[in-house]
């Protein structure tokens, strides 16, 4: 039986977050035998880890390096020592913090293979780590990182972070475009790297869509957007489309499920715009399925995405999407179950012809579904990436 670490921050809701726990959710204990590090105990998905995996304990102070701002202020002393880890980061940099908060830290099990999940983030912020962890603190015959951002997009391609992805026995990417974009790069040997799709739920998105809300969408046509507000999500490109079909007089409410520093800017736009009525911020959600399943349309704005998680989490209950086009959009969507466009207008124009044409939306709805069997494909790229390694 392989002896299986898997190291990630935490279990915040997130799509990287949700994916592992997927992934965790899928392996079987048969045949491996798996343990968890993370650097903080904190998240909603925590109760979702299985019961055979072996969460290990945390360490002292990576404990308040893996929380964000908003949630180390539950405590006095988390707020103070995660802004102090951040500033330093900020002035000194994230390699150099972590040289000295691991300088004696080391996992004291053998690993047959040991995984990064979790990418780096900017180098002079705390989200990064799990590389440098697995690289330098932990005693296994194989090391793997997974890259669940666009490399270039995702501004993760830099000298320090190409030199970590060398030291590794292989890199994963969540999409073949992803991979091919990687590859295209020549930091490591083709040989290294490996498509490794995200697992994905389809039976708890159906079950918790069925949850009652008491804020549910009241519009007479429903657009809704979830992720992050931030301009890589295409958030302010959406807004102007949004003032525009108010311009139009349409009759429509759209709605944002998500956090994120576009936040501001967002509620000013509204303001600005008079789209009180029609533009809604609902925060964060946990459970985001039955906003969508009682929405008309999902729109998606981002302008790089590696896996599209909530276009198949639409697909999945029957939800027609329109998607921005980026590198990967073709994995998920095409022109036999949803709707890319390759300009902003395009996207108005669509959106625009879905809203006044029930016809229309009613062709596009009954081809809406998933178009692959992620989680079988997932399943053999895992077991097939494990088995490379004759540990």
């Amino acid at each position: 039986m392989k002896k299986i670490l898997i190291v990630g921050f935490s279990l915040k809701v997130g799509g990287i977050e949700r994916a592992l726990v997927e992934q965790l959710k899928a392996i079987d204990y048969n045949e491996y035998q798996v343990d968890l590090f993370l650097f903080s105990h904190f998240g909603p998905y925590l109760s979702d880890i299985p019961v055979q995996v072996n969460l290990l304990p945390e360490n002292c102070i990576l404990k308040y390096y893996g929380l964000t701002q908003k949630d180390a202020k539950q405590s006095l002393i988390g707020f103070l020592v995660r802004s102090c880890l951040a500033v330093i980061a900020k002035k000194m940099g994230s390699p150099w913090l972590l040289t000295n908060l691991l300088r004696s830290f080391r996992l004291k099990k053998e690993y047959d293979i040991a995984i990064s999940y979790f990418h780096n983030g900017s180098l002079n912020s705390l989200y990064c780590g799990c590389n440098e962890l697995v690289l330098d603190h932990v005693d296994a015959k194989r090391k793997i990182a997974w890259v669940h951002s666009d490399y270039i997009v995702g501004k993760i391609c830099n000298e320090y972070n190409n030199r970590l992805y060398k030291r590794f026995d292989a890199v994963v990417n969540v999409s073949h475009s992803m991979k091919n974009k990687f590859d295209r790069l020549g930091i490591i040997p083709k040989s290294k790297s490996f498509v490794v799709y995200n697992r994905y739920d389809f039976q708890g998105c159906l079950q918790k869509a069925s949850e009652p809300i008491y804020d549910e969408p009241n519009g007479e046509f429903n657009l809704i957007t979830i992720g992050r507000l931030e301009k890589e999500k295409g958030i302010d490109n959406l807004f102007v489309i949004a003032k525009s079909l108010y311009e139009k007089g349409l009759k429509f409410k759209w709605y944002f499920v998500g956090d994120g520093v576009l936040a501001p800017w967002c509620i000013e736009f509204i303001t600005k715009n008079n789209l009180r009525n029609n533009v809604i911020l609902m925060g964060q959600r946990d459970n985001p399925y039955p906003y969508i399943a009682q929405s008309n349309m999902l729109v998606s704005g981002s302008l790089s995405e590696t896996f599209g998680l909530s276009i198949l989490e639409a697909l999945t209950l029957n939800i027609p999407v329109i998607a921005y086009k980026y590198e990967a959009i073709s994995e998920l969507l095409n022109d036999s179950n949803g709707i890319v466009c390759s300009s902003i207008d395009e996207m108005l124009n669509t959106i625009s012809n879905l809203i006044n044409n029930q016809e229309a939306y009613s062709v596009l709805k009954n081809r809406s579904h998933a178009i692959a069997d992620y989680n079988l494909i997932s399943s053999e790229q895992f077991k097939n990436l494990i088995n490379e390694f004759k540990c």
